[in-house]
């Protein structure tokens, strides 16, 4: 192979970094060929964000019949499409990510209300509350099928000048992929002349909903050109992951970054780093390492965590509870649970009511345990266990590749196995039969996966003061 030859080939490994992240970031292999090559040839759009949404949101749309059936689908499109208007679409682009989250509760529509009021406020468009009053999608329908349709065609341009170029290079495999996409995105530009309309529609009758809430006189506004006292009535735009650590897109718990191997950089360790450092007399959660669905490598202990992992301590006369498999070998695994203070073997359950809940809340894949036993222990006086401490993360299936858990339950890592702990610890229930019956098909319901991309508004701090731009320069960075 010559220099020039396997330079190119070098220049389309780093195309395939893997899933493409944002909106609609999940786990599916089929979307591995557009990256940010593809994304800096996207035209007038007015931030990359929203580019690598856009293409995101897409793919699943042409690669998945049941997805292209799905108005929810096709409501996100619209609004990332939104953002392919110059000027005004990106406003229009940030209210609608918060109006994803409208329903029929009066109450919660409120909160949304504020939140696209504060977001308004933020980017400095005068009156926003007569802004949003006056505000008509519908009359954008012709310019979002536009630019929609030009958006495809582009995509298909830009897929059809990879396999010409490098079509010598790339793996057979991979040029049938490319044909794949090229194809459905065809579909996809069809079913859009009737998809993309009613995708308008539905965000119109969202943001009625929201202008039949506002009423004169109930928000602050930000004049254009002056400087806003009353920043408690602004907000930025938020995506979900930046409002707590419940960070990923799909509404869950965001795995910690864990890659290991030949390909973790120093980056990669510094941000190991950050979250988890390891101490004496605790497990050593850099011991195992393994693939996860978003990994080919990594410390999959510290994945299984969202956010910091703390070297906590179980005193004595505090319960632990592991729920395991039959086999009495699963007793002394490192995965538990603190018991809160005043529960005990009686009323456990309250705790973990069922097995969904068990299943969903501590992340637990089918692939990991198919439970049916619980054991309770309480920790002896003058002992203590050491255990680190964290929220689950979420978990997405590789076995079982349709499967996701949200995570979020508070769960402990330490040594069950070990001679401390056995002479820590006296046991209360050794393998009782939890009797759930309720896990057929936990985690593989559509429903369980947030709308990826909605968004809310975080408003802005005290002492923040962040340059305001007018709503008629777009939502730019």
């Amino acid at each position: 192979m010559s220099t020039e030859a396997k330079r190119i080939a070098l220049d389309v490994m780093d195309w395939m970094w893997g899933t493409v992240q944002g909106a609609f970031n999940e786990k599916m292999d089929l979307s591995q060929i557009i990256t940010d090559a593809a994304i800096g040839m996207v035209p007038l759009v007015g931030d990359v964000t929203a580019a690598r949404d856009l293409i995101a949101i897409s793919l699943g749309l042409a690669g998945d019949e049941k997805k292209r059936e799905d108005k929810m689908q096709w409501l996100l499109l619209v609004i990332f499409v939104f953002a392919l208007i110059p000027v005004i679409g990106g406003v229009i682009k940030g209210v609608g990510r918060l109006a994803l989250r409208v329903t029929a509760d009066v109450a919660k529509d409120a909160k949304v209300l504020e939140e696209v009021i504060t977001f308004l406020n933020r980017v400095g468009h005068g009156n926003a509350v007569k802004w949003l009053k006056e505000l008509d999608v519908l009359k954008y329908q012709g310019q979002v099928l536009q630019r929609f349709n030009a958006f495809v065609d582009t995509m298909i341009a830009v897929m059809a000048r990879i396999k010409l170029k490098m079509g010598g290079v790339l793996p057979t495999s991979m040029v049938a992929r490319l044909d794949g996409w090229i194809a459905g995105f065809k579909k996809l530009k069809e079913a859009g002349a009737k998809r993309i309309p009613e995708g308008v529609k539905e965000l119109h009758a969202r943001l009625q909903r929201l202008q039949q809430l506002v009423y004169r006189g109930e928000w602050h506004t930000a004049v254009p050109g002056t400087k806003t006292i009353t920043r408690e009535a602004e907000a930025r735009l938020a995506e979900e992951s930046q409002v707590s650590a419940k960070a990923s897109a799909h509404g869950g718990w965001k795995q910690n970054p864990a890659r290991a191997g030949d390909r973790a950089t120093q980056a990669d360790r510094d941000a190991i780093a950050r979250i988890y450092t390891f101490k004496d007399g605790y497990p050593d959660l850099m011991y195992g390492k393994g693939p996860t669905a978003l990994e080919k490598e990594a410390y999959t202990a510290i994945a299984a965590y969202s956010g910091a992992i703390k070297a906590s301590t179980v005193k004595e006369g505090e319960y632990l509870l592991r729920i395991h498999l039959e086999d009495s070998k699963t007793i002394n695994g490192a995965w538990w649970v603190r018991l809160p203070h005043g529960v005990t073997e009686v009323n456990w359950r309250e705790v973990l009511k069922n097995g969904k809940q068990w299943r969903e809340l501590l992340a637990v894949l089918e692939e990991f345990s198919v439970n049916g036993r619980f054991s309770i222990c309480r920790v002896k006086p003058g002992h203590v266990v050491n255990a680190w401490e964290g929220k689950a993360a979420e978990q997405f299936g590789i076995k079982n590749s349709g499967q996701y858990l949200p995570g979020g339950m508070t769960q402990l890592n330490l040594a069950s196995w070990s001679d401390g702990f056995q002479n820590a610890v006296e046991w209360i229930v050794r393998s009782g039969k939890t009797g759930w019956t309720d896990l057929e098909g936990v985690g593989y319901a559509a429903g369980n996966v947030k709308l990826a991309g909605a968004a809310r508004a975080e408003r802005l701090a005290n002492d923040e003061d962040q340059s305001k731009r007018y709503a008629g320069q777009g939502a730019r960075k």
